[in-house]
């Protein structure tokens, strides 16, 4: 914490050599800290300034040292920067964004199937992608996620601010870092720092109460949303532990202001309950239907490699159950499991990413070949990998057993036909009736035998009948 008081004249501006003017700076949780300034610039500057502010530009903020070194007031990128002249004086005026920025521009969708995964194994997974990255985690302690995980076009931010609030937390930025560096959860400290004799009012926010202990925390009381606001010239970080008022306080909101050429600093203190956070859900995810490749199958769940990432580990991969037509509690129902290499959708009924079904598997092969029988939509097919067909057209059905060797046609025109390269047999326990109008044809190539107890009859070139008697007519 730093008290010393603030002035234009021990406030440096880097890279641009300014006479400062004006100055803000807000920090909140779960945002990237904002700063905006206003300064007189030079003639000869005004363009140069302008020209070489690029994409990515970072900007410091100091406050100079005497006794001291110099103590970082903001590090960050600078988003928009623009010159005016008023009656002949050059003013530039700019905004900047602390370096978690970068993290927040491209939107992105992947998922962590591995309910093994520990939060920490993911939060590296993520900022690994960003030069200097690092997150100092207070709060994970070790924890997996326990449940499938998708992010689905967030930014890298908006997906981790959503990490966070599961354990009703946010994410708070390094200032004094030049990398996309912050806090998920409240940084620690050895000891709180005491702040009084100032300026204070104090609040109480009834409403957020209300709908926190109603819906996402438990064992809170109204006394925990009470908030006090604070002026002071010291310099505290977001997240400190302040002791004010004889009690325990934390600083959830900052905002520093130049008045009257004095930095002004103006702060929201407020119990540690205070800074929860509700939990944060991607309502983009309501009613989206990702397409993936089954990789493992069981009994009625899949695995699925879904297209938006890149590689799977089947066995970390996260069964998802497997809708079908119609499936009921009972005996009844339709179980029909997609093939290893079938292509299905995971659709998501909710904001509940783990309540995602894998349904409708989606034929990706659109060649017509022998097997792949697409080209006529009045003929319906039901087929398996093995070859075991039920073929529906207008004028037949035909149930085969091997594609041209075992099938019975059962055709509107033609009747019915069983044929098979392999015996055929017919097995009833009580009767078989054979009811004819016209005529019955049995023929073999090599021989027919009928034969019933004692009787007999062999066909095979001659006729012979058996029996204990043989009535001729």
């Amino acid at each position: 914490m730093s008290a010393t008081i603030t002035g234009y004249h021990n406030l440096e501006l880097k890279p641009y050599q300014i006479s400062l003017q004006e100055l803000k700076i807000v920090k909140k949780i779960n945002e990237h800290t904002k700063a905006f300034f206003t300064g007189i610039v030079s003639e000869d500057q005004k363009d140069k300034y302008i020209e070489m502010t690029e994409a990515q530009t970072p900007i410091e903020i100091n406050q100079r040292g005497v006794s001291t070194d110099n103590v970082s007031v903001f590090k960050g990128i600078v988003t928009n920067i623009k010159v005016k002249s008023v009656r002949d004086i050059y003013y530039i005026e700019g905004e900047a964004l602390s370096h978690t920025y970068l993290m927040d521009i491209k939107q992105k969708s992947r998922s962590f199937q591995n309910k093994d995964m520990t939060y920490q194994d993911l939060i590296n997974n993520v900022i690994n992608e960003y030069s200097g990255a690092d997150c100092n985690d207070t709060v994970t302690r070790g924890d997996t996620i326990k449940k499938f995980i998708i992010q689905y076009q967030e930014t890298d931010w908006q997906f981790l601010k959503r990490m966070a609030s599961h354990f009703h937390t946010g994410l708070i930025p390094d200032l004094t870092s030049g990398k996309p560096k912050f806090y998920l959860g409240l940084p620690e400290s050895a000891s709180s720092q005491k702040i009084d004799n100032f300026h204070y009012s104090v609040g109480k926010n009834i409403s957020g109460f209300w709908y926190s202990s109603e819906n996402y925390l438990q064992n809170v009381t109204d006394t925990d949303f009470i908030y006090y606001e604070v002026e002071t010239d010291a310099i505290l970080d977001l997240g400190s532990e302040i002791d004010f008022k004889d009690r325990c306080f934390y600083v959830r909101e900052s905002s520093a202001l130049m008045h009257d050429g004095i930095l002004k600093h103006h702060y929201i203190l407020a119990p540690k309950i205070g800074l929860s956070h509700n939990n944060i859900y991607n309502h983009k995810i309501v009613g989206a239907s990702i397409m993936g490749k089954v990789i493992d199958i069981s009994n009625d769940n899949v695995r699925v490699h879904l297209e938006i990432d890149e590689k799977q580990n089947k066995d970390e991969a996260y069964w998802f159950p497997y809708s079908s037509i119609y499936t009921a509690e009972g005996n009844s129902g339709w179980y029909c499991m997609p093939e290893n290499g079938d292509y299905v959708r995971v659709y998501f009924p909710d904001k509940q990413e783990e309540n995602g079904i894998a349904l409708n598997a989606v034929r990706q092969d659109k060649e017509k070949t022998e097997n792949n029988k697409v080209d006529n939509p009045d003929v319906k097919y039901f087929r398996t990998k093995s070859g075991k067909e039920l073929m529906f057209s207008p004028e037949e059905i035909v149930l085969t057993g091997k594609d041209n060797e075992v099938f019975v046609r059962i055709n509107e025109k033609y009747g019915i036909e069983i044929y098979s390269t392999q015996p055929v047999k017919i097995t009833s326990k009580e009767g078989i009736e054979m009811d004819c109008q016209k005529k019955i044809i049995m023929a073999a190539q090599d021989e027919i035998n009928i034969s019933c107890k004692e009787s007999k009859i062999s066909m095979d070139g001659a006729t012979h009948i058996n029996g204990s008697k043989v009535k001729i007519n």
